[in-house]
């Protein structure tokens, strides 16, 4: 009993440290919140309304995914610190990690560039995951494909 128990907490524990730099990572789900966030303020305020709002949906969108993930991490044992590298407090999230890009062609050619990223990661997590875990990651490579498309329809081509 004890040895599965002590199985079950490392398997966690290296699930965590997996999935952490996709919550809060350089090439994470913050930073693509953020990122949209930001694009949609900038935009809505250029005279660029439909595009803002196709973005603040995926804000939205990945607001919610964002959740999802932090409560697996929380089921993982680690809390959900906006950290790569939980459960110890340090290398925190930082706003550096969202592109700033000015115009809208630049805005959807980092945001492609972010989502594949992202969906590389999950390409990459693929076996390495179990149960909830291995759900978890299979719905947001999923979901991602889903924001790729979206930005492609967006910037007008095919992905």
């Amino acid at each position: 009993m004890r040895q599965a128990c002590i199985k079950t907490c490392e398997r966690e524990v290296r699930e965590a440290r997996l999935l952490a730099p996709l919550y809060a990572g350089r090439c994470g789900i913050l930073t693509a919140t953020l990122q949209y966030v930001f694009q949609t303020v900038v935009l809505g305020g250029s005279g660029e309304g439909e595009a803002a709002r196709s973005l603040e949906r995926l804000a939205a969108d990945r607001l919610y995914d964002l959740e999802k993930l932090g409560a697996l991490l929380k089921s993982l044992g680690a809390d959900p610190l906006f950290s790569a590298c939980p459960p110890y407090p340090v290398s925190f999230h930082t706003a550096a990690y969202v592109d700033y890009s000015r115009s809208l062609p630049q805005m959807l050619a980092a945001d492609l560039r972010l989502e594949r990223e992202i969906l590389h990661a999950l390409d990459a997590l693929g076996a390495t995951l179990e149960g909830e875990a291995a759900e978890t990651a299979r719905r947001l490579h999923e979901r991602t494909r889903g924001y790729i498309d979206r930005l492609c329809r967006l910037d007008g081509r095919e992905d």
